[in-house]
């Protein structure tokens, strides 16, 4: 399974899909408007647009996630967690996916710890969940609210955006979302381990 990570035209696009080749074409769809509190409305730029040029996604994040081979501890903490069903649902979701190499990097214990937790696992994995897509209008908030309730960070850099600092190394584009995968586990700042 490959991901093809197409730059964004502004600097949030993330689309790829499932194997086959690229052009290497580059595009965004805009959202249902949106109001803002002054009553104006506003088109939010979403991530994983389509067109013409790029095939329309055929999987799901969890079929992505499955096939992509170095998500398998995320993949075992989301069963744990119960979460797997969510991504199989209709979404849109955004997910933050640390890869296995992320997860090597956490503290044995401490990673330990959080699996048998079902309170701090839930909210270590809803912290790497964001509710719908990722858009233009949050890149430029600097921040999207996490299915945790608390915000991560993003800034624009020439690819895919940062999210708290680190780095987004593909991205996936899916029926019901998108899919960013990272090098580094993200923990929320009012994370309790028992």
């Amino acid at each position: 399974m490959r991901f093809r990570g197409v730059i964004l035209v502004g600097v949030l696009a993330m689309t790829a899909s499932a194997c086959g080749s690229s052009d290497g074409a580059t595009s965004t769809t805009a959202a249902a408007p949106a109001t803002t509190s002054a009553g104006s409305t506003t088109t939010p730029t979403t991530v994983g647009a389509s067109t013409s040029s790029i095939p329309a996604p055929t999987k799901t994040i969890l079929e992505l996630a499955t096939e992509e081979g170095r998500l398998g501890t995320l993949l075992g903490l989301l069963d744990t967690a119960g979460l797997t069903a969510k991504l199989q649902g209709d979404g849109p979701f955004t997910l933050i996916a640390p890869t296995d190499d992320a997860f090597k990097k956490m503290d044995p214990d401490t990673l330990d710890q959080i699996s048998k937790s079902p309170e701090v696992l839930t909210q270590l994995l809803s912290y790497h969940l964001v509710n719908g897509r990722v858009t233009q209008q949050d890149l430029d908030a600097g921040a999207v609210t996490t299915a945790e309730g608390t915000p991560i960070a993003l800034q624009a850099t020439a690819q895919f955006p940062t999210l708290n600092g680190q780095t987004v190394v593909r991205a996936g584009r899916a029926t019901n979302g998108t899919i960013l995968l990272i090098d580094t586990v993200l923990l929320p700042v009012d994370l309790k381990l028992p």
